[in-house]
């Protein structure tokens, strides 16, 4: 049997995601807990090029933890 079709991975808790706006911009978006109040919490944050949006990614997620 010939699957072609890509299969959606589960990103891990905390691990975030990377989409490409309508402008060109990417958007990072990663969901965590305030350590201090312990609510949950969304971060949002703009880069120009994937490059750029992967290293946000990865600096938040540290910073989540």
């Amino acid at each position: 049997m010939n699957n072609n079709k890509k299969t959606k991975k589960k990103r891990h808790n905390g691990e975030g995601s990377i989409r490409q706006k309508p402008n060109g911009r990417y958007e990072v978006r990663i969901s965590g807990r305030d350590m201090e109040t312990g609510k949950s919490t969304r971060i949002s944050k703009y880069a120009d090029t994937l490059d750029e949006a992967v290293d946000i990614q990865h600096a938040l997620s540290v910073a989540m933890v």
